[in-house]
């Protein structure tokens, strides 16, 4: 059954050769964790998150030059 939020949108993860497409999209730098409902966390937000936080720590993407994780526009 899929999983479905507030608003009625459907969850889903995107699955590449690579491997999970938020988890390596995270890691890159090109996008943040984000838990919409804390009560219901999605199945992987932990490891988007540990991914978010590699890509913080290493200054990747977003978290580099010349953001420096200010994305608010």
């Amino acid at each position: 059954m899929p999983i479905r939020t507030a608003v009625n949108r459907t969850l889903a993860y995107v699955e590449t050769d690579q491997g999970d497409y938020s988890v390596l999209a995270a890691a890159a730098g090109a996008a943040r964790s984000y838990v919409f409902d804390v009560s219901r966390p999605p199945q992987r937000a932990g490891e988007i998150a540990a991914a978010e936080a590699s890509a913080r720590s290493a200054g990747r993407g977003l978290w580099g030059p010349p953001c420096f994780g200010e994305t608010d526009a």
